[in-house]
């Protein structure tokens, strides 16, 4: 399963029993296990250079008009599809940064 689906599931709190929200059971011990993993995951997803981030590669902070829309579109969910993705970054040439 996907860490963002397994993370949705602890996002909506409000669904859960007292008992799941006392501070040591279970549910939120998993809960603080997925957490720091999707720290770890963006942390290593992000790189910090200067005063920007990189992402997979991608130097946000320089990056042309085109291509930050692109990059929107697709943390908004315009663009859903990976495949799609892949086909509209081929076609756009969007400058990739060497680690």
């Amino acid at each position: 399963m996907e860490l963002k689906t397994r993370l949705s599931n602890y996002v909506h709190t409000y669904t859960r029993t007292n008992e799941e929200l006392h501070f040591n059971s279970d549910y939120l011990k998993t809960a603080s296990k997925l957490i720091n993993e999707t720290i770890n995951f963006i942390e290593y997803s992000l790189n910090r250079k200067g005063n920007s981030y990189l992402l997979q590669n991608i130097c946000i902070s320089t990056l042309n008009d085109q291509d930050k829309k692109i990059l929107t579109d697709w943390k908004s969910g315009k663009i859903r599809d990976e495949d799609a993705l892949k086909e509209i970054l081929k076609k756009q040439k969007v400058a990739i940064h060497p680690k």
